[in-house]
């Protein structure tokens, strides 16, 4: 169903002090802030086959390297949580999400809900995807389990399931995933919402 999809694992390598100051997040006083709540659901997006469209930069506010748009039509694999599309993250290529990128006005941001799956094809084995959230001072983990699809399950029927964050998760600068599946395997999110804490223009 997706035969470019190559064994995945998404590692953070960017982090604020690698990057220029005026890249770096919570460089903005507290009282000129402003908080914006954000639903990214990619039905927006531009969904292209050659060459296949990325998430554009920014996208609510913020980056999100190396996702890509897929079409619930063209690959009658996975229902999306809203509307006909989704992002997946494929290959061995650095996948997160960040509000780290030239020009960003992003302090930092509170993750609350995201829905998730793994693709792989039918049968597929169960897959254990860890989430690890990047502060400027510390950083959080979850994980969450994308249970396996055996026969005769139909692929067009699959859904996606939704994971929920507390308050920890908030103050964020980035956001990565890895996954356990071996092989070909890809990471699909949709619907995710969050706030961003986003410094005032002078």
């Amino acid at each position: 169903m997706f035969p470019n999809l190559h064994f995945v694992t998404f590692l953070l390598v960017a982090s604020a002090s690698l990057l220029p100051a005026t890249l770096a997040t919570g460089t903005c006083r507290k009282k000129k802030t402003t908080t914006t709540a954000h639903t990214a659901n990619f039905d927006d997006l531009p969904a292209l086959d050659d060459p296949r469209s990325q998430v554009t930069t920014p996208y609510n506010s913020l980056a999100f390297p190396n996702f890509y748009i897929e079409t619930y039509v063209t690959q009658n694999f996975l229902i999306p949580a809203s509307g006909d599309q989704y992002t997946i993250s494929y290959d061995t290529r650095i996948s997160s999400i960040t509000a780290l990128y030239p020009g960003s006005t992003v302090k930092s941001f509170a993750l609350e809900s995201l829905y998730y799956a793994c693709i792989q094809g039918v049968p597929q084995d169960e897959c254990v995807i860890t989430i690890t959230g990047y502060k400027s001072r510390g950083v959080v983990t979850k994980t969450v389990v994308y249970p396996a699809l055996v026969p005769p399950v139909d692929p067009s029927t699959v859904t996606m399931r939704m994971a929920t964050f507390g308050s920890e998760w908030s103050e964020l600068q980035t956001v990565s995933f890895s996954i356990s599946l071996g092989g070909y395997g890809g990471l699909v999110l949709d619907s995710l919402n969050y706030t961003t804490e986003d410094c005032k223009k002078h």
